[in-house]
């Protein structure tokens, strides 16, 4: 689970037992950051959701040359396996049939995701286009 700690708008959240300084009892809060859990000592922890995201080949992607053979190859699935690595993806794979490919990810925010896929090579050249991102309410089984 990601920690960061909050200060101005959010509040200081000191000390432990499950009151805050305000004399509130700890609980979920929402914010810009995601769904925030007041804690037991002191910091504020963003909750990672489940995300669905659908991205697409985009102009880049040249339709003659099967999937491994896409310029810097190599790049893409080191990044993507770094990812994995990290427990930021739990699933990815390409849609049969489709010109798509689904991820599962884990993270605190929409806008996480978007930061973190901006980083990937084959974004930054136009082979792949993130088109969707969807918070997933995951209500049978469990990613762990």
């Amino acid at each position: 689970m990601s920690h960061v700690t909050l200060t101005a708008n959010y509040g200081a959240w000191s000390g432990c037992g499950g009151r805050g300084i305000d004399g509130k009892t700890a609980g979920g809060e929402s914010s810009l950051f995601g769904t925030l859990q007041r804690p037991e000592c002191g910091v504020w922890r963003v909750m990672e959701r489940i995300f669905v995201v659908v991205r697409s080949r985009g102009p880049a992607w040249d339709d003659s040359e099967p999937l491994e053979r896409q310029t810097d190859w190599a790049g893409h699935a080191a990044f993507m396996d770094a990812l994995f690595q990290e427990r930021f993806a739990a699933l990815v794979g390409p849609l049969e049939g489709t010109r798509d490919a689904l991820l599962v990810l884990r993270a605190g925010s929409a806008s996480e995701i978007v930061e973190r896929l901006a980083l990937d090579p084959w974004t930054v050249s136009g082979l792949l286009v993130t088109t969707q991102i969807s918070p997933w309410q995951l209500r049978l089984g469990s990613l762990s």
